[in-house]
This record gives structure tokens, sequence and C-alpha cells, in this order.
């Protein structure tokens, strides 16, 4: 593929053909998920005039075991935090692209 030797690195050839990882197509699905699903979106972190009421973060539930933070309650949270403003705000049918595009230039994956 793109003509490069059998010992190229998969993660320069997901960069430099611009498609996601199996990881970023996880992430993806999460992001969606947390965009489509008002249940999540309403738990916002405080009603106070703070930064993360402005940035519109999610409050982020408190795990004690490794394995529940691999559930969707925690990582969705997690990475809706870590989107831009711009993402958040928008509707879901603007949003679709800008989300492949910050996934592609932030090399943002959720890692297990």
């Amino acid at each position: 593929m793109m003509f490069k030797g059998k010992r190229f690195s998969t993660e320069l050839l997901f960069q430099e053909s611009k498609l996601l990882s199996v990881e970023q197509l996880y992430t993806r699905a999460v992001i969606r998920f947390m965009l489509t699903n008002s249940c999540y979106r309403n738990k916002l972190s405080t009603n106070h005039n703070i930064r993360s009421a402005a940035n519109q973060n999610l409050a982020l539930s408190f795990v004690r075991l490794s394995a529940t933070q691999r559930h969707i309650s925690y990582t969705g949270p997690t990475v809706y935090n870590a989107l831009p403003v711009l993402i958040k705000g928008g509707p879901f049918k603007k949003v679709k692209h800008l989300v492949n595009q910050w996934i592609i230039e932030s090399n943002f994956s959720l890692n297990f």
C-alpha cells in the first residue's frame, strides 16, 4: 500500500493516508454516541458560572476499578470534555466532519 516497505509503520501509514486507526474509529463512535444521546449531555458539571460550565464539560463519575474506566459512562464524558467548544455546541449534522478532522489532527485515541 502506497509503495511502502513491509516493515513500514502502520501508524505513519494511517497519518499519511488520513485514515482512522481502529482506536480512533472507536473514539469517533464514542463521540458520536455522546453527541446524539441527550441523557449524557444534560449532566453538565455545574450550574455555576465557571470555566467548566462555559466549556460545556460533563461531570465525570467516580470509579474505583480500572475495568469500570472502560465503560461508556466514564470514557464518554472523558472524550467529550476533550473536544473543542466549537464541536460541543454545534448540531450533530454539522459537526460530524469536524469530529473526524479533530481526531486526525490531534491524533486522539482512547488507550486500553
